[in-house]
C-alpha cells in the first residue's frame, strides 16, 4: 500500500470513530436528558432562584 493511500485510511478511520463517538453521545444524552427531564428542570429551577 502507498504511504498516502495508508495515511488516508488512517484519516478515515479516524472520522468514522469519531463520528460514530459524537452519535452515540448525542443519543445517550438525548434519552438521559428525556428520562430524567423533570429532576433536570426542578435542580435548574432551584439553582436559579
Amino acid at each position: 500500500m502507498r504511504p498516502k493511500a495508508k495515511a488516508a485510511l488512517h484519516i478515515c478511520a479516524a472520522v468514522w470513530i469519531v463520528a460514530g463517538m459524537l452519535c452515540y453521545c448525542y443519543t445517550f444524552t438525548r434519552d438521559f436528558y428525556v428520562a430524567n427531564r423533570h429532576a433536570i428542570h426542578a435542580l435548574l429551577e432551584r439553582i436559579g432562584r
